[in-house]
């Protein structure tokens, strides 16, 4: 694997040019290279948070949701807490995320818990978020797209910024966040610090949170150093199972299914990076960063026993990543090129007890490096040819199988997109690109035990080899057609996609002890669609819409049916009017119905759902926001999986729907001064 790794590098760097003639704008463009590469082909949206309306400390799911193709789901029925997000039909684990370039996916489940740093996006300068497969990034395959996010930067003016939260379900938010401003000797920082709390819309799901953030800098004309910093620390009532049909909405069966016992998590994490960047010339640039990330906590959960009703679990799980990125970025006569590579190193130890006793304790190791190229030309004045290479190598290795051993399973992928875009219309930018990614199967799919009616269940504590499963990595070739739209008034995109896989991991309908769906390889399939955006900016008036209208196969044991908790139909209609110093907006989202189930015999339906807000102004600074969620009341359903009865030998006696239900109208109301 080295071998092969220092042959691409040697390969990549010796590409890199010198000239004088186009230049690199500014320091701070070269300290979010890495994260972010502009890519012209591609179906990408990018949300600058100084012009976000209607923030009030919601996760970042229900924040993205009314972009297209994204439909939104939390544990606990509000826009708090444990919160995720499918795109395209497909979960969080599929998608790439990261923060200043760091990976926030885990190296083992591949899962995102952003709620583990509360108010994350109060600490952010911008988010883009790109659909489609292939896009060099650091961490996980670029499977289904990526989310790159950036920090504020500590080289922003000197501002200071309080904000307070009180809404519906006893929830608050209290927040105050600072920048200084560089002085002379060219030293900039900010600082963030926030507190959440929610009772929450299912029994006993409250969660309370604190987090930091802080990026201390150093610039001058050639060199920028940044320190940056974030921490949290979280505890939340556990609700990742779905109420069972029939149920009371709130119903929250961790805590209830054997008497009144709720289950709370603990955890505490942080990501601390060294990023460093600079200019070699005018027309080239370089960024380097190294970082460590940790997870630290535990979480209960019933044992689930007929025989033992009262007893309760817990895994305590704590985890370690360490990497580092290098990249450089080379204009010349229309010409970009971006060699670099990332590196991680990723650890995780599991230990599980059964009130108070020790039960297991196993170690998953995870090492991955990639060496990628990213190249861009311009041909005459209207056309852009883009190529992305990336190779990946991974390495998991699971530790203390008693009866063999270590287990290790290695994969290297050759990942790339290219594409073309013209640019003469001034107002249309019409693309097309294609691009191949694969990514590794999740601990969650390589490990399971087997009921007696021979369903097989994940298990956190394989033992041995029978236990492991053949779960083979998954590839997807994927084609995109779009235009984007720029004008003074209309703005937008339009893309088509038609995205085939080669043993897809698709959902089953189940969940882990750690609420991740488990999944199986598909024989074959597809996801066939068109996506898209649009915004008309006149006066006072706001009007605009996103969508996504597909049709998604999957073959399974040579049966054809629609993947699970994939709508082929989602939609968002919004406006906004200002009025002097009042802003009113409105927006309706609907999802069609999907299915629960590969079969497709169980339906999650489809659900309606019309949010309003309302701003004030003050002349002191002072700004008023007031979000209305679920203005008609309705308790819809985001999703949900198979429930099923079992008797005393743990054989199924019935099976029924469960869903995620979402909480009736609930009103959050914020006070922000900023000065």
């Amino acid at each position: 694997m080295i071998k092969r790794l220092l042959i691409v590098l040697v390969t990549l760097f010796t590409t890199t040019i010198y000239s004088q003639n186009d230049t690199i704008k500014t320091l701070d463009e070269v300290t979010i290279t890495a994260s972010r590469f502009k890519l012209e082909a591609a179906s990408a949206k990018t949300i600058q948070m100084d012009s976000v309306k209607n923030y009030f400390a919601q996760e970042t799911p229900y924040f993205f949701s009314k972009t297209p193709s994204i439909v939104a789901q939390s544990d606990n029925g509000t826009p708090f807490g444990y919160s995720y997000f499918t795109l395209r039909g497909m979960g969080q684990n599929r998608i790439n995320y990261t923060l200043n370039g760091v990976p926030l996916n885990d190296g083992e489940d591949l899962a995102v818990y952003t709620s583990n740093y509360t108010d994350l996006l109060n600490s952010l300068r911008s988010v883009q978020i790109i659909r489609g497969a292939g896009v060099s990034a650091n961490g996980s395959s670029s499977y289904v797209g990526l989310v790159n996010m950036d920090l504020t930067s500590p080289f922003d003016n000197k501002t200071i910024e309080v904000s307070s939260m009180l809404g519906s379900f006893n929830s608050s938010r209290n927040s105050v966040k600072f920048t200084t401003g560089v002085t002379k000797r060219g030293f900039g920082a900010t600082f963030r610090v926030s507190e959440t709390y929610t009772d929450g819309f299912r029994d006993f799901s409250s969660g309370r949170s604190t987090s930091f953030s802080t990026s201390l800098g150093y610039r001058n004309e050639v060199t920028s150093i940044r320190f940056n910093v974030i921490f949290g620390k979280t505890k939340n009532g556990q609700a990742w199972l779905p109420v069972p049909e029939g149920s009371p909405a709130t119903t929250n069966v961790l805590a209830t299914a054997f008497g009144i016992k709720p289950q709370y998590d603990d955890f505490t994490s942080g990501i601390y990076q060294l990023q460093v960047a600079g200019k070699f010339s005018e027309q080239t640039i370089f960024n380097l960063s190294t970082y460590f990330t940790h997870v630290d906590g535990n979480y209960d959960m019933p044992a689930f026993s007929l025989n033992y009703p009262d007893n309760t679990n817990n895994l305590k799980l704590n985890s370690a990543n360490w990497g580092a990125y290098y990249n450089v970025k080379h204009t010349s006569n229309g010409f970009t090129i971006e060699p670099g590579f990332t590196i991680n190193s990723y650890a995780r130890k599991h230990t599980g007890t059964t009130d108070g006793v020790f039960q297991y304790d196993n170690l998953g190791e995870k090492f991955d490096a990639t060496a990628f190229t990213k190249t861009s030309y311009k041909l005459g004045l209207d056309w852009i040819v883009e190529g992305d290479y990336q190779f990946r190598s991974t390495s998991f290795t699971y530790k203390d199988l008693e009866d063999f051993g270590n287990k290790v399973f290695e994969h290297n992928f050759h990942n790339y997109s290219f594409g073309i875009s013209y640019r003469r219309s001034d107002i249309f930018k019409p693309y097309i690109s294609f691009g191949k990614s694969s990514r590794e199967p999740s601990r969650t799919n390589l490990f399971f035990d087997i009921l007696p009616d021979g369903t097989r269940i994940s298990t956190d504590n394989p033992t041995n080899i029978s236990q492991i499963s053949n779960t083979k990595p998954e590839t997807v070739r994927d084609l995109e057609v779009g235009t984007k739209i720029i004008s003074k008034k209309l703005n937008g995109s339009f893309n088509g996609y038609y995205m085939y896989f080669n043993n897809e991991i698709i959902s089953i309908g189940q969940l882990n002890s750690m609420g991740i769906a488990l999944g199986t390889n598909a024989d074959k399939s597809y996801r066939l669609g068109v996506e898209g955006d649009l915004t008309l900016k006149l006066k006072k008036l706001e009007v605009g819409s996103s969508f996504n209208f597909s049709k998604n196969k999957v073959w399974l044991n040579d049966t054809k049916s629609e993947p699970v908790l994939t709508p082929n139909f989602t939609s968002n209609l919004f406006t906004n009017y200002k009025l002097g110093k009042v802003e009113i907006g409105a927006n309706y989202k609907y999802v069609a119905q999907s299915f629960l189930d590969n079969d497709n015999n169980f339906t999650c339906p489809e659900y309606h759902l019309v949010d309003a807000s309302i701003g004030y102004k003050f002349k002191s600074k002072l700004s008023f926001n007031l979000v209305v969620n679920n203005l008609l009341n309705k308790n819809w359903t985001t999703g949900g999986n198979l429930g099923h009865d079992y008797d005393s030998s743990w054989l199924p006696t019935s099976t029924y729907r469960q869903f995620y239900y979402t909480a009736g109208t609930n009103v959050y109301a914020t006070l922000n001064y900023k000065f």
